[in-house]
C-alpha cells in the first residue's frame, strides 16, 4: 500500500542547517556568493552532463548553462551536500541525502516562514523575489500545507512534499502520479 505523502521526519533539521548557514533575516534573494564566501566554500562553472556535483568537502561545480533560478537552487543543493560531508548531519543515511539536500536547497533560498507571508496565489512572483524556481515554491507551499502535498504542475510535472521533482520513494503516492495515473490531482499552471 502506498502512504500519502508527507515531510520526512528530519524537515524540522532542514530549517534548523539552513537558518544556521543563511542567518536569520529576510534579505531575499539571498547572495549565495557570500554565503559560500563566509563557509569557505569554493564554487566552480562549467559544462557537463549533471546539473551539479561536490567534488570534495570545499568545493562545488555546477553548469554555467543552467537558467539562473536553477543554477541558485543547483549550488544551494550542493551546499547541502559539503554540509553533510563536514559531518553536519551525521544521522542522516546516505539513502535520504539527495532528498534532504533538495529540500535544504528549498529552504535556504525560500524559507517557509518567508514564503508563508506572500500572496500563495502569486507562485510567479514569489519565485522572482527568492530567485528560485516556480515549482521549488509549491513545494515550500506544500510544506506549508497551504497547496496539496501532491500535485501536477506547469505542463504535468509531478511535484510531492516527500520527493520533490523526483521520485526517490518506493512506497510513496506520487510513484503512481508519475506513472501516468494522475487522476484528481489538484493543477498549477505555471507561467514559463
Amino acid at each position: 500500500m502506498r502512504s500519502a505523502p508527507r515531510l520526512p521526519v528530519w524537515w524540522r533539521s532542514v530549517v534548523s542547517l539552513s537558518t544556521s548557514v543563511r542567518g536569520i533575516g529576510d534579505d531575499f534573494p539571498i547572495d549565495l556568493r557570500s554565503l559560500t564566501s563566509r563557509n569557505d566554500i569554493e564554487v566552480r562553472e562549467g559544462e557537463m552532463a549533471a546539473l551539479g556535483i561536490t567534488l570534495d568537502a570545499d568545493t562545488i561545480k555546477v553548469r554555467s548553462s543552467l537558467p539562473a533560478d536553477l543554477k541558485r537552487l543547483t549550488t544551494a543543493h550542493e551546499i547541502g551536500h559539503i554540509l553533510v560531508k563536514r559531518s553536519r548531519c551525521p544521522w542522516l543515511s546516505s539513502a535520504d541525502e539527495e532528498r534532504f539536500c533538495d529540500a535544504f536547497a528549498r529552504e535556504l533560498l525560500a524559507p517557509v516562514s518567508a514564503v508563508g507571508t506572500m500572496p500563495a496565489s502569486d507562485v510567479e512572483g514569489a519565485a522572482a523575489r527568492f530567485g528560485i524556481t516556480q515549482e521549488s515554491i509549491l513545494l515550500q507551499l506544500a510544506a506549508l500545507g497551504i497547496v496539496e502535498p501532491l500535485v501536477s504542475a506547469g505542463s504535468g510535472r509531478i511535484l510531492c512534499i516527500a520527493c520533490g521533482d523526483r521520485r526517490r520513494l518506493l512506497n510513496c503516492a506520487c510513484a503512481l502520479a508519475r506513472g501516468g495515473s494522475t487522476g484528481e490531482l489538484p493543477h498549477y499552471p505555471l507561467s514559463a
